[in-house]
């Protein structure tokens, strides 16, 4: 039987609010070492923040000699400004071959994964699909 994407997929999560701003954010990414946060509105799943979509806002003159007001309030800005809103969202029980064609074909670095009933149970990325690969394929050898 194939592996699903429930036996790969990362449980740990880490959630931002819409309104929250960029700040809060980088410090979570710093903090966890994550690539994806997962935005919530109302408990609910409304995009994804990766860390990219952090590097193209936040000024990269934050921290150093040169940072200016200007730059600083690059900071400030809601995460709604700056997420993936309505992410392709895959189920639990997905084998993870067919998780990861997904991947390809919509060109995510990753896939939130939720409940039939639409709760989120946990993000399915890039690095646990090669992971999984790399498992596999060891098991083959």
């Amino acid at each position: 039987m194939s592996q699903t994407v429930a036996d790969v997929m990362t449980r740990k999560l880490v959630f931002v609010q819409m309104d929250d701003p960029v700040r809060l954010a980088r410090a979570l990414f710093e903090e966890h070492g994550f690539h994806h946060l997962l935005v919530l509105e109302r408990e609910g799943l409304a995009g994804v923040l990766s860390d990219r979509d952090l590097l193209r806002t936040v000024s990269p003159y934050v921290g150093t000699v040169a940072e200016r007001e200007r730059d600083l309030r690059t900071l400030e800005r809601p995460v709604h400004q700056i997420m993936s809103r309505r992410p392709l969202v895959i189920h639990e029980h997905i084998p993870v071959a067919r998780a990861a064609a997904l991947m390809v074909e919509a060109d995510v670095s990753c896939l939130p994964v939720v409940s039939e009933q639409g709760a989120v149970r946990g993000i399915l990325t890039r690095k646990d699909v090669l992971r999984w690969c790399a498992e596999h394929l060891d098991s083959k050898a």
